[in-house]
């Protein structure tokens, strides 16, 4: 079942008010995010632009908990002080 076009339309939001007030959100609710969701955020993910149209990205949508813990710590060692994320692996 497809999410209908009215309801995967977001709020418009201006284009600074968005930068002003973006916030880092360090503690999400529990609730599971429905498959219909996630299938839009993707969609539109898929269509975001990237340098060249190179679209050299990949997405994993990982509904595991414990998974999630052990991606998140991956992820905060391998951050340098650089800022950069240096994440490898077969996928």
């Amino acid at each position: 079942m497809r999410m209908e076009d009215e309801e995967r339309r977001m709020p418009e939001i201006r284009l600074f008010e968005a930068i002003y007030s973006a916030r880092a959100i360090r503690r999400l609710k529990p609730d599971s995010v429905p498959e219909e969701l996630v299938t839009a955020i993707l969609d539109a993910a898929i269509r975001a632009p990237s340098g060249g149209n190179a679209q050299n990205w990949a997405f994993i949508v990982v509904r595991e908990a414990e998974l999630r813990k052990q991606i998140g710590a991956m992820y905060r060692g391998r951050v340098s002080e650089h800022g950069v994320v240096c994440l490898w692996g077969r996928i």
